[in-house]
């Protein structure tokens, strides 16, 4: 028998001889198995052939997961948590705004008041003390320049064609048609607008703002002259008063049922403090005019701080 090694040189023999049956079973037994399935096998004359080629698209099809759809599926996730990092990161500097709106404030709570992203408060900024600022307004009027009071009193006069239109007012309050609670705030019920202490069945009854101001500015030298503006919440809650962190939610009739007296003369207090000169004050306000033909001013987009 001729026995071959690795160094052997090629020699050919023919299929029947002895020497080639033998060497093909011994490289079948001596191949090294492959992870992937594709060794050797022989045919029916005894020939060594690699079943790599044959095989290799069931391996690719059924025998091993999709790899380019794994990739496909790895590359969706990631692109999803680069999202939702970019998301994150662009949240971050409104919450860092809103803490900061909450700051100047006062505040303790960003979460609790969502509003304020509406609201500028860059006023407070150039403010030398928070204590002189009475109000502010939205971002959408923060930068229009105030209608002096002298040219509103005159729209007043001649009210149809100004009829919806908002303006922009700055000045202070000479006073209050009233400063209490119980007569500045009046409760619905059934559809009714009642006296803030009158009694219902209705829980779900609600309460709403209603007070006159009444403003004036260095356009008008007349003492007796200034004008009047409605504070009256009875379309939405308008957070008037949110920022004070006295008042129950206009929504929330439990609790202004029960409200603490202390808590009434606190709001009332602070409220008589903005009856000064020295007290800023801007509004956003809109000129309508009742079924009888009344005009009036009613205040919108502004809320106290």
């Amino acid at each position: 028998m001729i026995v071959l090694n690795n160094k052997s040189a090629c020699l050919s023999l023919p299929n029947h001889f002895y020497d080639v049956t033998v060497f093909s079973k011994r490289e079948i037994e001596t191949s090294p198995s492959r992870p992937d399935g594709a060794g050797f096998e022989t045919d029916k004359l005894g020939r060594s052939r690699s079943r790599s080629k044959s095989r290799a698209p069931e391996r690719s099809d059924s025998r091993f997961p999709d790899r380019s759809n794994s990739r496909a599926k790895s590359q969706n996730r990631g692109e999803s948590r680069g999202r939702s990092a970019t998301n994150s990161r662009s949240t971050s500097p409104a919450r860092a705004a809103a803490s900061a709106r909450c700051k100047k404030l006062g505040l303790t709570s960003v979460a609790k008041f969502p509003f304020l992203a509406d609201f500028s408060t860059s006023v407070l900024d150039r403010s030398r003390v928070k204590s002189n600022i009475g109000t502010i307004v939205t971002k959408k009027y923060a930068n229009i320049k105030p209608t002096p009071i002298s040219s509103l009193l005159k729209v007043l006069e001649d009210p149809a064609k100004h009829e919806h239109q908002r303006f922009v007012v700055s000045g202070y309050f000479l006073s209050f048609n009233s400063t209490k609670v119980t007569q500045i705030v009046k409760k619905v019920s059934g559809g009714e607008v009642i006296n803030f202490g009158v009694r219902t069945n209705d829980d779900k009854s609600s309460y709403i703002f209603h007070f006159i101001g009444n403003l004036k500015d260095s356009s008008v030298e007349d003492d007796n002259k200034f004008l009047n503006v409605y504070f009256l919440t009875n379309e939405e809650d308008q957070h008037l008063f949110d920022l004070w962190e006295l008042l129950p939610n206009q929504n929330e009739p439990g609790k202004w049922k029960g409200l603490p007296k202390a808590t009434i003369d606190k709001f009332e207090k602070r409220l008589e403090q903005l009856t000064t000169q020295d007290m800023e004050v801007k509004l956003v306000i809109e000129l309508l005019i009742t079924g009888t033909g009344k005009a009036f001013f009613k205040v919108y987009e502004t809320i106290f701080v």
